[in-house]
């Protein structure tokens, strides 16, 4: 039977290959094989930004590459997920005839983001460990008696109006009616923020407190000037959004792509204009500094400020970009958008109460 196992991940964002990772690595550890860290793919969103290096991912790891006469033999992370549920042994998803010498490689795949399979997570990478090593007092030496309160809002791809009964993302090709479309519930917009913020202000009252607003701002890939057979393409498409699939626009390299323009639309366009100016809204409300942008350097920054601030602002998931699960739960609130004003807020009671 094979000792080690490594993972391959696919394409995406920093947050959602970090996740990748956490999956498939429970699922070795948890047939008992030994961990070995291979190079992993660049992030989509910032392919110029070395995560793994920044992170310290292969920090105190053995790697694939120091086991040159081992043979990988790739499993399917899904069926693998589906054995462990199901308490099948390895070997059943293991070739016949296995190399003398071998690597076990679990491969993520699209459908182990479904809760259908959901194995338990015995086991975990130490992420926060390997960032102190990598970094050390860039974490630890901001501390002060001001509390650091980092707000994350997504936008970029992300970024989205609503036209009647639909939603129209202006960072990608993609129009949607479900209200529960992932992309809307990991983005919401900049006043859904304001319930929670509001609550905590009061809260912090009297309690010297600084707010900084990380985001890539919003995006809108569209020219503002749309040609007539774009605004034909695009009520097409917001009649049936399958259309964006069938003619293949979501895709570069397709002419069409010149042409699909839902700026067309007076209220894609009014929302959009309202949508500009939300960042600088929730700012002044909030007396907050902004860092708005994408790039290696703010990339860097925002993962080290979440890191170290003392109350964290996200969406929806501790464990996606930019706390990555970097979180320390002895000396930090997280607070997301998901949970009752009441639950954040006793988060925050319980920080107070560790910092008295």
């Amino acid at each position: 039977m094979p000792r080690y196992f490594c993972c391959r991940l696919v394409p995406s964002g920093i947050g959602d290959q970090v996740s990748q990772l956490a999956r498939l690595y429970n699922i070795g550890r948890s047939f008992g094989l030994e961990y070995l860290f291979q190079e992993l793919p660049a992030n989509r969103w910032s392919p110029d930004f070395d995560a793994w290096d920044f992170l310290g991912l292969g920090l105190g790891e053995r790697r694939v590459k120091d086991f040159p006469d081992h043979e990988i033999v790739s499993v399917d992370g899904a069926a693998a997920s589906h054995a462990l549920v199901n308490g099948r042994a390895l070997a059943s998803l293991l070739p016949p005839r296995m190399p003398d010498r071998s690597i076990v490689e679990f491969v993520h795949s699209d459908q182990m983001y479904s809760s259908a399979i959901p194995v338990p997570m015995r086991h975990a990478i130490d992420l926060r460990a390997k960032l102190l090593q990598r970094h050390g007092d860039r974490i630890t030496a901001g501390h002060s008696d001001r509390l650091s309160i980092c707000v994350h809002i997504r936008q970029g791809d992300c970024t989205w109006v609503k036209s009647g009964d639909k939603y129209v993302f202006l960072g990608t090709r993609k129009i949607v009616a479900d209200s529960d479309e992932v992309d809307l519930r990991r983005a919401p917009m900049v006043e859904a923020y304001f319930p929670l913020l509001d609550a905590l202000v009061v809260r912090l009252q009297g309690v010297p407190h600084r707010v900084t607003v990380y985001s890539d701002g919003p995006t809108n890939i569209f020219p503002l000037e749309p040609s007539r057979v774009g605004g034909i393409l695009y009520h097409l498409a917001r009649r049936d959004g399958r259309l964006i699939d069938s003619l293949r626009l979501n895709r570069r390299g397709n002419p069409l792509q010149a042409l699909y323009n839902p700026m067309c639309d007076a209220e894609v366009r009014r929302e959009y204009e309202h949508v500009k100016t939300g960042l600088q809204r929730l700012a002044a409300r909030y007396d907050a500094t902004l860092v708005v942008g994408t790039g290696k350097d703010l990339t860097a920054a925002a993962i080290l400020a979440f890191a170290a601030a003392d109350v964290a602002v996200l969406a929806r998931n501790p464990g996606v970009f930019p706390l990555l699960g970097l979180g320390d739960p002895d000396r930090q609130a997280v607070l997301v958008l998901t949970r009752s004003i009441a639950d954040n807020m006793k988060s925050i009671e319980d920080l107070m109460l560790r910092r008295s």
